[in-house]
């Protein structure tokens, strides 16, 4: 029988936050994208690069050609930035800063 390496490897999940956070990270940061074409905009690129085929990004929805579903939350905020922010490596900058502030508001609740 045959072995393959990546029989044991967990499944990575496309829709968390860190997956994000690690695919901009090998973005060009000076690289403009797109954010109003759903075929191309940065996340559809994205779920594309995940896997995913005919992948494409509403405000809310992430539709291809194995998912039909809602963005995870806060998504489409590290996407639209505005149009003198969307650069990779500001958008990287703000899923950063929006884990950090999902971490800080959940030790204050756990400290509660």
């Amino acid at each position: 029988m045959l072995y393959n390496k990546d029989w044991n490897k967990p499944a990575r999940d496309i829709q968390s936050l860190d997956s994000l956070i690690h695919w901009l990270g090998q973005q060009k940061a000076t690289k403009r994208y797109s954010y109003h074409n759903g075929y191309t905009c940065l996340l559809a690129q994205y779920y594309t690069d995940m896997g995913l085929t005919n992948a494409r990004v509403g405000y809310k929805r992430l539709i291809s050609d194995q998912v039909h579903g809602s963005l995870p939350d806060g998504f489409n905020v590290i996407a639209k930035g505005n149009i003198f922010t969307r650069l990779y490596g500001l958008a990287l900058r703000r899923a950063i800063k929006l884990k950090r502030d999902r971490e800080w508001h959940a030790e204050c609740w756990h400290q509660a």
